[in-house]
């Protein structure tokens, strides 16, 4: 009866172990700056191009306006991959 009793403790134990392991293994909420988008933008507002990275797992283009506010271009639309090219080329 003991025996049984210790095998049983042990196996719940390793199980909240697994547990807490798989749990610890998921993925974290994403930290992308961009959650609106836009797909036009007026020539010559300041633009900075943010790759993939750990934080968030997808390209974001912001563009900051003369009055300081921000928005996202749509990296796959016409204006998202003419800054994309103009960044490659400067």
């Amino acid at each position: 009866m003991k025996a049984t009793m210790f095998t049983l403790i042990k196996v719940l134990l390793l199980l909240s172990l697994l547990a807490s392991l798989s749990s610890a293994q998921r993925p974290q909420t994403s930290r992308c700056l961009c959650s609106v988008f836009k797909r036009s933008f007026k020539v010559g507002q300041k633009f900075v191009i943010h790759n993939p990275s750990a934080f968030c797992d997808r390209l974001e283009i912001v563009v900051t306006r003369e009055d300081e506010t921000r928005f996202c271009v749509i990296p796959n639309s016409r204006n998202g991959l003419y800054l994309q090219k103009k960044n490659a080329s400067s």
